[in-house]
């Protein structure tokens, strides 16, 4: 209906913003809870969540089914021992008790996930999605509109209307150079942070730069902002989910590369340049990392122009050949044996993309990297020599990863840390209610996501609870659904 100053008239329970991950749960979820629900969305459905591997679950039915060992209980230790307990537990307890029950959830719309993963007795707690991150938006998006929903794309939301008792009462929206008021008294924010407002990241963020990859949509923090002018408090605005360039992970779409093997065509470079027995150098040829501690973004935003390289050389070849591979970001299947040729094969197709380097010197490795060849020389032969007593005694990385480089070709690759997305913003309760700069929750609304992440992540990323910012948006958005269209129906 348009009122007299031309600006179309709209009624929700619920009224979402944003439609990825987080946004299209909270919408699914309220809308199964018979609510009226209207979602908006500024691009297409989707956002970062549809690049997505997998999702973060403790004690879900794939797991107890595989006999896997990951309580609840045990995940939130971790999550707390981790971040030191700088976050709230009461907002990480509640997303973690949720996320069993969450998979199963997904998996009555259709969702599928990647079983040969789980292995009996062992600790695992991302569950792959078949299809990504795209196939799972896809089904709650599906629900949403099978309980009367409403998905509003190409629609931007201005500003979030709060009456004089400090209530929610509505949204101001345009879409197509229409200008749309939603009278709702319950808004959902779940708008995917800010990685793509660059004055927001210089402001908050010390580790961006400004030639640092944003790997997810550059989303503009819209929620964060419509949130602080509606007396929102700030968290966590500093946290950044680092991680490694696009070109080194596997493809996002079918692969086509008739180049590499069929059996590793869905390989990406990530699980060389992050294998711990790699060797890793800066830019100056030094050494800076215990290889074994995973990705180690953080160590890399510490070296000069942000910059890592990875070295190794075949004998990391015949260990997977024999043994399969063990690195940290390893796929489902990834102990399956794939023979030397086919890996060499693998490389030698990427090389031709410019994104690794064979070479059959160390002379070679160092005039590819721009580095004092003498400098290169020196490190790998102190390297070698920690391989050979079996004891790092510069960074005590594990023995059973000190494996020499001393067998050419010798493969280099170079890499940065790149954004995945940033995880901070608006504070939040166990409720996901939004809370104020007085500490009091604004009646009516919510927020979800990476929107919220200081209330539920530490400035680093917590890799032995894996696919929990994934996870985090999911759970998170399914909660805030159904809290608001319980407000909204009081």
């Amino acid at each position: 209906m348009n009122n007299e100053k031309g600006i179309t008239e709209l009624k929700a329970d619920v009224l979402v913003i944003g439609g990825g991950g987080a946004g299209v749960a909270a919408a699914a979820a309220a809308a199964e809870k018979g609510s009226k629900v209207i979602l908006l969305e500024k691009r297409g459905l989707g956002g970062s969540s549809a690049l997505a591997f997998g999702i973060f679950a403790a004690e879900s039915p794939l797991q107890q089914k595989a006999g896997v060992i990951c309580t609840r209980d045990e995940c939130f230790k971790i999550a707390m021992e981790w971040a030191r307990w700088r976050i709230n537990p009461r907002v990480v307890r509640a997303f973690i008790d949720r996320s069993g029950d969450t998979i199963q959830w997904l998996m009555e719309k259709g969702v599928e996930f990647e079983t040969e993963m789980f292995r009996p007795r062992q600790f695992s707690t991302v569950h792959q999605i078949k299809g990504r991150g795209f196939a799972l938006i896809k089904a709650l998006a599906d629900s949403c509109r099978q309980h009367g929903g409403e998905i509003f794309i190409h629609t931007v939301a201005k500003k979030i209307l709060i009456s004089q008792e400090k209530r929610v009462e509505g949204v101001l929206a345009e879409k197509e150079g229409q200008l749309l008021f939603i009278n709702t008294p319950t808004v959902v924010i779940a708008t995917g942070g800010f990685a793509g407002n660059k004055t927001l990241l210089k402001q908050y963020c010390p580790d961006y730069h400004d030639n640092m990859e944003i790997i997810g949509i550059p989303n503009a923090g819209d929620g964060i902002l419509m949130a602080m002018e509606s007396g929102a408090a700030l968290e966590g605005m500093g946290n950044l989910l680092l991680g490694m360039p696009r070109a080194l992970h596997p493809p996002y779409d079918e692969p086509e590369d008739t180049d590499i093997p069929p059996s590793l065509r869905r390989m990406g470079l990530i699980i060389f340049a992050s294998d711990p027995r790699t060797l890793r150098i800066n830019k100056w040829g030094k050494r800076f990392v215990d290889e074994s501690v995973g990705m180690g973004e953080n160590a890399i935003v510490r070296q000069p122009d942000n910059v890592c390289y990875s070295i190794f050389d075949s004998n990391l070849l015949i260990i997977y050949s024999e043994e399969g591979t063990s690195g940290p970001m390893g796929t489902a299947g990834e102990n399956k044996k794939i023979s030397f040729s086919e890996w060499e094969q693998f490389l030698i197709a990427k090389e031709k993309k410019g994104i690794i380097k064979r070479c059959n010197s160390i002379s070679e490795l160092a005039f590819w990297a721009g580095i004092s060849p003498s400098k290169l020389q020196e490190t790998i032969e102190e390297y070698n020599q920690f391989c050979q007593k079996g004891y790092d005694p510069v960074f005590a990385k594990d023995a059973r990863y000190l494996v020499p480089l001393n067998n050419s070709p010798y493969y280099i690759i170079r890499w940065a840390a790149s954004c995945l997305n940033t995880m901070g913003g608006i504070k939040i309760n166990e409720n996901t209610e939004v809370i104020d700069v007085n500490g009091y929750p604004i009646p009516g609304l919510y927020a979800a996501g990476v929107d919220t992440g200081g209330s539920w992540e530490s400035p680093t990323y917590c890799m032995k609870i894996s696919g929990h910012a994934f996870g985090f948006s999911v759970i998170s958005g399914r909660i805030a659904g159904e809290k608001a269209a319980e407000y909204a129906s009081t």
